[in-house]
């Protein structure tokens, strides 16, 4: 039971620090793209059990921006509860909105580089990120599509 109590609150750190950061990584360069917009959509339906309280954290991110820093808050929570590999997986899947547009703004890579330094890693993983992310979308079919 202390298992699951944990897994539920990883699963709830880990999808409000990815929408935070998906919001804001959407309205840093001042222009919400329809596609990015879609892909915080699509994130927030992988997790049904918290779509109310991730609208409402898309909502204001998209908003407000990053007020009262709350979307670096998430993401250190993230970097105290999730494991190095959660947190990869969490930069990687908010990094979609870097591609989502089809140009990555020099707004955008600073911001996913201050991601990395805000959940412990290293600012120069960004290009192992982008690297891993066009493999992902260059692929049709990766076996995690199929679980």
């Amino acid at each position: 039971q202390d298992q699951e109590a944990a897994r539920q609150e990883a699963e709830l750190v880990f999808c409000r620090a990815l929408i935070a950061s998906m919001s804001h990584m959407t309205m840093i360069d001042g222009d919400i793209a329809p596609e990015e917009e879609r892909e915080i959509d699509d994130a927030i339906a992988q997790f049904p059990n918290y779509t109310q309280e991730l609208k409402s954290i898309k909502e204001s991110i998209l908003k407000y921006g990053n007020k009262e820093n709350q979307v670096f808050e998430y993401l250190y929570e993230a970097k105290n509860i999730l494991s190095s590999e959660g947190i990869i997986r969490l930069l990687a899947q908010a990094g979609v909105i870097l591609l989502a547009d089809g140009n990555i703004d020099k707004e955008e890579e600073t911001l996913m580089k201050e991601y990395l330094i805000a959940c412990g890693l290293p600012k120069e993983m960004y290009q192992t990120l982008i690297d891993r992310l066009t493999q992902k979308s260059l692929t049709t079919v990766s076996d995690e599509q199929l679980n």
